[in-house]
């Protein structure tokens, strides 16, 4: 794991700064877990050590669980619970409807919903195809959310969400796009585009034929190995990067200033820093090697 400062404006600097793994000099808190594949939760004894660790150093720490299957619920539900005695008062990053539902159930941890459940547009094509040519509203309207509405609110209460995680989309962000009153986290300096269950890095070592882009088993490739997408698929100038089952895009000069912009205008108390495209095993993040 590349253990870096970020380079970060002033005005985002004053803020929480918060890393996956000890991959950022500076950071107080520590993020562990995974956004996007069930593949790569850590196990109960991973995570309470993680959480142990964490606080002999006198970090914070943040669990974080990605989309699942009915299988890798029942996983994730464990870690929940070996979490919730090990170290009641843990954040845990919700990025899928039933993880929110199971964290919200157990007041011994503190409920966020991460940017997999923040239904944000984020196709990077869409600054050149649509972005000058549409009204000003309709543009607004891409580039906002749910975010104020008495339904969303009444989620929150809900759900006891205490945060939000967002990217700062290839459109940019909408004016009055988040309420005053709900804290906000934003992801620098990469960006998700899609993500799915199917994994082109697991398909690398099963043998041709209709089963072989399949959902199954994996050798953890997605660890250390990733494909910039070029020609007609980099999209508005932006780097985009395929890893396991998920594409991100690197934020340019545009999107860094659309960031600090945001900063002033909304409740961003947190940078969650990504040294690299987040594609890491739990073992590695416990370790502090994952990396290229």
């Amino acid at each position: 794991m590349q253990n870096s400062s970020p380079e970060l404006p002033d005005p985002l600097r004053r803020l929480e700064l918060a890393s996956f793994g000890p991959g950022s000099s500076g950071a107080t808190r520590t993020y562990f877990g995974n956004e996007f594949c069930e593949r790569l939760i850590p196990s109960p004894p991973q995570a309470t050590a993680a959480v142990r660790r964490a606080g002999e150093e006198g970090r914070a720490i943040t669990l974080v669980l990605p989309v699942l299957g009915p299988a890798a619920f029942e996983r994730a539900a464990q870690v929940l619970d070996a979490v919730a005695r090990a170290a009641p008062g843990t954040e845990v990053v919700a990025n899928d409807w039933g993880v929110l539902r199971r964290a919200a159930s157990d007041e011994r941890l503190v409920v966020v919903m991460g940017r997999c459940l923040n239904r944000t547009i984020r196709d990077p094509r869409l600054p050149v195809h649509v972005g000058e040519q549409m009204p000003p509203a309709a543009r607004e309207a891409l580039r906002g959310g749910p975010f104020r509405s008495r339904a969303f609110r009444a989620l929150r209460e809900r759900y006891r969400v205490s945060r939000l995680e967002i990217d700062v989309p290839p459109l940019g962000i909408a004016e009055a796009a988040f309420p005053d009153d709900l804290p906000l986290s934003v992801y620098l300096p990469f960006g998700f585009v899609a993500s799915g269950r199917i994994c082109v890095f697991a398909a690398a070592h099963r043998p041709d034929g209709p089963e072989r882009m399949s959902v199954g088993e994996c050798r953890y490739e997605c660890a250390t190995a990733s494909l910039l997408l070029t020609g007609g698929q980099a999209a508005n100038g932006l780097e985009l990067r395929l890893r396991g089952n998920t594409v991100f895009y690197r934020h340019d000069a545009r999107l860094e200033a659309e960031a600090l912009a945001a900063a002033s205008r909304f409740p961003i108390d947190r940078v969650v820093w990504q040294p690299d495209v987040p594609m890491w095993r739990p073992r590695d993040l416990a370790q502090g090697e994952a990396g290229e």
